[in-house]
C-alpha cells in the first residue's frame, strides 16, 4: 500500500481512493506533529516492457515505424502470428531490463511497448535500388559540395594554404611505378622507331643514350626498394618520393628527354630517306602508274612517326600525381613542337604521300589526332587531379571523425569507470560479454572490507538562510571532492567508492579478486583503515579553512558480501550482504572522531599492528549485544602531511565537460 499525508493527497486533487491510514498509531512523530494520513486504495497498474527482435533488418529502412504500423482501413501489413504475439505479449509477465545491455545491443533489437507497431518489414527489389541510387547521388552531392568550399574552380589548389602545404607534404608511393610504365613506353617508341622509320647510325646512337640514360633515372627512382645499393643512392631516391618540387623537376625532365629524342628521326635522316617520291605517267596502251623510290631504306609510312609522338603523350599522362596545369603546360609545349615540325619544318616528309584516295591530307589527320590527344591528356590530368584532392580531403575528414571516436570512446570509458568499479567496467566493455546480455552482474567475495563515513554534525551547519542552502551544499561537495582525490593515491588503490547519501561516505576494498595488496590476504582491510584515518585528517584541513569543527564517525566491517549492478535507466553498483549491515551499524552507534569495528574486524587490524581500544559491550540494531573496537592508528606511526598525486582517472566533471566541447565542436562544423 502507499501511505501519503494530507498535503501529498491535496496535491494529487483526489485523483486517487485513499481511506484513513491510522499512521499516528504507529508512529510517535506522526502522532506528536498530528500529522494526517492516508492509504491509496487503488493505483495504474504497471504495462510491462518486452523486447522484440527485428528481422531481416540489416540495412537502414526508408520509413519510420508508425508508418509501418498496420491500418485496418488500409493495409494488412502484420500477419496474424505477429498479431497474436503482440496480445499475448501483453499477459506476458513483466521482465526486468539488464543494465549496460546496450553497449553490445545491435541496432537489430528494438524496444517496444503494448499496443505499438513493432512489425518489421522488408521490402526488396525497387527499394535497394531506390536505395542505392540514393546513396549515389548523396555521395555526388557531398564531393561536389565539398570540392566548392575547398578547391578553387580553376587551378584547383586548396582554398586554405595550411591545407595546400600539407597535401604538397604527402609521400608519393606512385612515383616509382609511374617512371616505370615511362620506361617501358620509351622501349615501345624505340622499338616503333627502329622498325618503321629510315635506318640511320647516329638515331641509333641518339635511341640508345637516351635508353641508358631513362635506365639510370629508373635505378635512381627505385633505389630505395633495393637494400644492396649504395646509402648515397638510397637517399636521393627517397628525397625524390617525398619532395614534390624535386618530383616534379625530375619528371619534366624525364619527359622533356623522351620528347626530344623521338624528334631526332627527322634530324638525323637524310631527306632523300625521308621524301617518298611519286611518279604517275600514261602509256600509249593504257593508264600505267610508276613509283619509283631511292633506296629501299626510304620512309614509307611517315605516320608512325607521329604515332610514337603520341606515345609520348601518353607516358606523360602516366605520371599520375603531376600537378595538372604542369603537365597540360607540357602536353601543350609537345603538340606544339610536334605541330611546328610537321607543318613548317618539314611539310615534304607528309605532303608527298598519295593523297588520291584520302578525304583528308595525312598532315591534317596527324594534327588532328596530336589534338585530340592533347585534349585527352589536358582532361585526365584535370579528372586525376580533382579525384587526389577529394580524396585527401575525404582522408583528412575520416581521420577527424576517427579521432572524435577515439575521444568519445575514451570520455565514455572514463565515465564508466567514475561510475562502476574497473573490474565491473572492463566486464561490461568486454568482446565476450555480447554472448551473455541476458545475464545480470552479480558477484559474491569472501573477505571484503566495507566503510561507513559521515559527518554527524553537518546538519546542525546546514541552513537554507543563506542563498537557499547553495554554500552548504557547495562546503559539502568539496569535502567529498578531497576524500574523492585521496583515492587516486597509489596505496588506496584497492578501494573503491560505493556512493555518498547526503553527509555519508560508503567505500569498500578487496571487490577485485584479481587484485591483491602484497601477500597479505587483508592488506585491503589495513588500506580502508589508513584510508578512513586521511579523511579524518583531511577533515581537519577543511575545518582550519573553513572555520568549523566537523567530525568524521567511521565504521568499518570485513566480511563476505554480494556485488552487483542494478537499474537499467541509470545503473549503479551496489553491495548487499551482512558485512554491509554491520559496517553501517558501527557507524550509525559510533562516536564522532573515532574509527568503530566490530571484534573479528579488530582482531584482523591488531594482529597486522594497528592499535584498538576496546570499547565494551553495545546493543546494535538486529544484532544485540555486539563487542566493539576503536581503531586508534598503526602502532608507532607518525602522522605527517597528505601527499598528493595526480590522478590518473579523469574527474566526472573533466569527463562530462570533454564530452560537451565535443559536442560542440560537432555542431559547429
Amino acid at each position: 500500500r502507499v501511505h501519503i499525508s494530507k498535503a501529498t493527497l491535496d496535491c494529487l486533487e483526489e485523483a486517487y481512493d485513499t481511506e484513513p491510514g491510522h499512521g499516528e498509531n504507529r508512529d510517535a512523530y506522526l502522532r506528536d506533529h498530528g500529522i494526517e494520513t492516508f492509504l491509496i486504495k487503488e493505483q495504474e497498474p504497471c504495462r510491462g516492457h518486452r523486447k522484440l527482435h527485428k528481422i531481416n533488418s540489416s540495412r537502414p529502412r526508408l520509413w519510420s515505424d508508425e508508418k509501418l504500423c498496420f491500418n485496418s482501413n488500409t493495409q494488412k501489413l502484420v500477419s496474424p502470428k505477429i498479431e497474436d504475439y503482440i496480445d499475448d505479449n501483453k499477459c506476458n509477465e513483466w521482465t526486468p531490463e539488464i543494465p549496460f545491455e546496450n553497449l553490445n545491443t545491435s541496432d537489430q533489437e528494438l524496444e517496444i511497448e503494448d499496443g505499438e507497431c513493432g512489425t518489421p518489414i522488408t521490402i526488396e527489389g525497387d527499394v535497394e535500388h531506390a536505395e542505392d541510387i540514393m546513396d549515389h547521388c548523396i555521395e555526388v552531392e557531398s564531393n561536389e559540395r565539398m570540392r566548392n568550399e575547398n578547391i578553387d574552380r580553376w587551378t584547383l589548389r586548396f582554398k586554405q594554404p595550411e591545407i595546400e602545404t600539407k597535401f604538397c607534404q604527402l609521400r608519393e608511393d606512385m612515383f616509382k611505378s609511374n617512371m616505370a610504365c615511362c620506361f617501358i613506353i620509351w622501349l615501345l617508341v624505340v622499338c616503333c622507331q627502329t622498325i618503321m622509320l629510315p635506318r640511320c647510325m647516329k638515331l641509333l646512337v641518339a635511341l640508345a643514350f637516351t635508353t641508358v640514360v631513362l635506365c639510370a633515372a629508373l635505378t635512381l627512382v627505385m633505389a630505395e626498394e633495393f637494400m644492396h645499393l649504395p646509402s648515397a643512392l638510397q637517399r636521393m631516391s627517397s628525397v625524390l618520393v617525398q619532395n614534390r618540387f624535386r618530383r616534379t623537376m625530375f619528371i619534366c625532365a624525364v619527359v622533356g628527354l623522351i620528347c626530344f629524342s623521338s624528334t631526332l628521326s627527322l634530324l638525323f635522316t637524310p631527306d632523300e630517306h625521308l621524301i617518298r617520291k611519286v611518279d604517275n605517267s600514261d602509256g600509249d596502251d593504257g593508264r600505267r602508274t610508276k613509283r619509283r623510290t631511292e633506296e629501299s631504306n626510304d620512309c614509307v609510312h611517315p605516320e608512325y612517326l607521329v604515332f610514337t609522338w603520341v606515345l609520348c603523350l601518353i607516358a606523360l599522362a602516366t605520371t599520375l600525381k603531376l600537378y595538372f596545369l604542369v603537365k597540360t603546360f607540357l602536353a601543350s609545349i609537345m603538340v606544339a613542337v610536334y605541330t611546328g615540325l610537321t607543318s613548317l619544318a618539314y611539310p615534304q616528309v607528309f605532303s608527298q604521300t598519295d593523297t588520291e584516295h584520302r578525304t583528308m591530307p595525312l598532315s591534317s589527320q596527324m594534327l588532328l589526332l596530336l589534338i585530340v590527344f592533347l585534349v585527352l591528356v589536358a582532361y585526365h590530368a584535370r579528372l586525376v587531379e580533382v579525384t587526389s584532392r577529394l580524396d585527401f580531403l575525404w582522408k583528412r575528414e575520416a581521420e577527424r571523425e576517427l579521432t572524435e571516436m577515439r575521444e568519445t570512446r575514451t570520455n565514455n570509458r572514463q565515465l564508466l569507470r567514475n561510475i562502476l568499479p574497473d573490474h565491473v567496467a572492463h566486464h561490461f566493455l568486454s568482446s565476450s560479454r555480447r554472448h551473455t546480455t541476458d545475464e545480470l552482474y552479480s558477484q559474491s567475495i569472501d573477505k571484503v572490507g566495507v566503510m561507513f563515513a559521515s559527518i554527524p554534525n553537518f546538519t546542525e551547519f546546514y541552513s537554507e538562510d543563506i542563498n537557499k542552502g547553495m554554500e552548504c551544499i557547495r562546503l559539502l561537495n568539496e569535502i567529498i571532492a578531497d576524500f574523492d582525490e585521496l583515492l587516486s593515491e597509489p596505496k588506496f588503490g584497492s578501494i573503491e567508492k560505493i556512493k555518498t547519501v547526503g553527509a555519508s561516505y560508503m567505500a569498500a576494498s578487496g571487490l577485485n579478486p584479481g587484485v591483491k595488496d602484497g601477500e597479505d590476504e587483508y592488506g585491503h582491510l589495513c588500506a580502508l583503515v589508513d584510508f578512513a584515518l586521511a579523511m579524518k585528517q583531511c577533515l581537519q584541513d577543511v575545518n582550519v579553512h573553513s572555520f568549523n569543527n566537523f567530525q568524521l564517525r567511521v565504521g568499518i566491517s570485513c566480511g563476505a558480501l554480494v556485488g552487483g549492478v542494478i537499474g537499467a535507466r541509470k545503473p549503479v553498483y551496489d553491495i548487499w550482504g551482512n558485512t554491509v549491515n554491520e559496517a553501517s551499524r558501527m557507524d550509525s552507534t559510533g562516536t564522532m572522531g573515532r574509527i568503530q569495528v566490530p571484534e573479528s574486524t579488530a582482531k584482523i587490524l591488531m594482529d597486522r599492528g594497528y592499535e584498538a581500544e576496546f570499547r565494551g559491550s553495545i546493543a546494535v540494531k538486529g544484532k544485540g549485544e555486539m563487542k566493539t573496537y576503536f581503531v586508534v592508528g598503526k602502532k608507532g606511526a607518525v602522522a605527517n602531511n597528505l601527499s598528493r598525486q595526480s590522478s590518473q582517472i579523469s574527474s566526472l566533471a573533466t569527463v562530462v565537460y570533454g564530452m560537451v566541447q565535443a559536442r560542440r565542436r560537432q555542431n559547429t562544423e
